[in-house]
């Protein structure tokens, strides 16, 4: 079974480690506010659409960023 909260931890241990925070933070919002947000929808589960849409934001983001 997937773990909505694990999968947020790994990505945003990832995306502080390569530093690129500010990439990451919604549009007017702090990159601390943004992390909650998406620790409060990955609380949710994985059942939650909001949650994988923000997995797949961040991924675009993190595949930007490797292949640049």
């Amino acid at each position: 079974m997937l773990d909505a909260l694990y999968i947020a931890t790994i990505i945003i241990l990832e995306i502080e480690e390569l530093e690129i925070q500010e990439r990451c933070a919604n549009h007017g919002d702090t990159w601390e506010n943004t992390k909650e947000l998406f620790y409060k929808e990955a609380r949710r589960g994985t059942e939650n659409p909001y949650f994988w849409s923000s997995v797949k934001e961040f991924s675009k983001i993190l595949e930007k960023y490797y292949t640049k």
